[in-house]
């Protein structure tokens, strides 16, 4: 078989294509996908091109081309299509959550995101009786860190 696709080179680099298709496939990085089209236009070219040595340059220089012009315009295409969405517990960031247990600054019980969170205050003074509505500042660990919403502090 190795001899057949030395000597139908056509055939090597559509092989090749399809190798880095199923990578790309698995990877979802755009690189891949870019050597693969490098691959299927050189195995196009292998028609005019009978040089192995001249098509592996041509496969070369197609694919540092691809790389450094398509790959950037790919990926940037990508990111300005995708939301921005936080992820973990930044996402709890600035959200309004109930006290369940009253809320002191060594400990307390809100409900964030229908989830029982520990809490503390951020003020050191402060006492948040069960059924305050409180805002989330900050997540250390597995405690949220809370004051009084901003509309309240200012009412």
């Amino acid at each position: 078989m190795i001899d057949w696709l030395l000597t139908h080179p056509w055939a090597f680099w559509l092989f090749l294509a399809l190798c880095l298709g199923i990578i790309e496939i698995l990877l979802l990085d755009f690189a891949f996908l870019l050597l693969a089209l490098a691959a299927l236009l050189t195995s196009a070219s292998s028609l005019l091109i009978p040089s192995f040595p001249l098509q592996a340059l041509l496969f070369s220089v197609l694919s540092i081309l691809l790389l450094l012009t398509l790959r950037p315009r790919l990926l940037a295409k990508l990111h300005s299509s995708s939301p921005q969405v936080e992820m973990n517990s930044a996402a709890y960031l600035g959200q309004l959550a109930l006290v369940l247990e009253p809320v002191s600054s060594n400990q307390g019980l809100i409900s964030l995101d229908q989830q029982p969170w520990s809490a503390r205050s951020l003020d050191p003074q402060a006492l948040y009786p069960t059924g305050t509505t409180v805002q989330v500042h900050q997540i250390q660990g597995a405690t949220a860190l809370v004051s009084l919403p901003e509309a309240s502090k200012k009412a």
